[in-house]
């Protein structure tokens, strides 16, 4: 009896819990890749985020990876979006590059909601800071497609 109860624990465990080591590894390299990009001097910092789980919205199960931060800078909104343009940032060698992603507080209400940077951003609007400068969320994201071994990332 214990037997059978003991196979089903562990393959329960391995089912909803066996990549959480891997997607959290990947996680902490995003997160280490993302401080070296070189931002404008004009810009500073406010606050980092990032995130590993689902996005409901989506209607696919699968883990979403984000990190980024919020920054807030004196440059044109255009400007600052061609400065990031030319931004990559590359994981594990050369085998996966990402485009560095913005996200402006003003468009904040139009973003999609179920999108971390929604959060990030709701969190600031809420927050004491207030600033004239543009407020801006910069952020790299990745989407493994499949859910398991990851309770997190399970719709």
């Amino acid at each position: 009896m214990f037997g059978i109860i003991g196979v089903i624990t562990i393959v329960l465990s391995v089912f909803l819990s066996g990549t959480i080591p891997w997607h959290n590894g990947i996680l902490r390299h995003m997160e280490s890749r993302f401080l070296s990009i070189d931002h404008p001097v004009e810009s500073s910092f406010i606050e980092r985020y990032s995130y590993l789980g689902t996005i409901y919205e989506s209607g696919n199960s699968g883990c979403y990876f984000y990190v980024g931060e919020i920054r807030e800078t004196t440059l044109p909104k255009e400007e600052l979006a061609q400065i990031y343009e030319q931004v990559k940032v590359t994981l594990f060698g050369y085998s996966e590059v990402f485009a560095v992603r913005v996200a402006f507080a003003e468009d904040w209400p139009s973003l999609i909601m179920d999108q971390p940077i929604y959060e990030w951003l709701e969190k600031h609007q809420e927050s004491d800071i207030n600033t004239a400068d543009l407020v801006y969320v910069v952020y790299i994201t990745r989407n493994d497609r499949s859910w398991f071994g990851d309770y997190r990332c399970w719709d």
